[in-house]
């Protein structure tokens, strides 16, 4: 019972074949930059994602964090328009949220400091072909 009340609360993506549907190449990154203020509400916890100009997104997407799971992104989700970061050369920006919920949970758990590490979130897609 418990386990169902932890899975309804905090949802997480426990398949992530959804990706390798189409036999595509997964790509995984890490993000340029993290935000973590929960304590402003939704949408203040997010990573800030590097993408290569050719690559146009497929969604969904999966983003990782260690020790707060995995969670399928889809779209609307994923914000293509990041203020005040300049992506580098040849690359466009991405912002993912993490939900804010599983944030504090983190924070209460003494676990913060995994989430200030740019190499514990991942963000996994693949792309489209033309």
């Amino acid at each position: 019972m418990l386990e169902f009340i932890k899975d309804l609360l905090n949802p997480q993506c426990k398949d992530i074949l959804f990706l390798d549907a189409a036999g595509d190449k997964i790509f995984r990154i890490h993000p340029l930059a993290i935000s973590i203020k929960p304590w402003l509400g939704r949408h203040h916890v997010y990573g800030i994602f590097p993408i290569p100009i050719e690559h146009h997104i497929q969604y969904p997407v999966l983003i990782s964090v260690v020790g707060a799971g995995s969670y399928r992104k889809e779209a609307c989700m994923v914000n293509e328009q990041v203020q005040g970061y300049i992506p580098p050369t040849g690359y466009h920006l991405l912002q993912v949220n993490l939900k804010t919920r599983v944030t504090l949970l983190m924070m209460l758990r003494g676990l913060s400091c995994l989430l200030k590490e740019s190499r514990n979130w991942t963000l996994s897609y693949t792309i489209l072909h033309s």
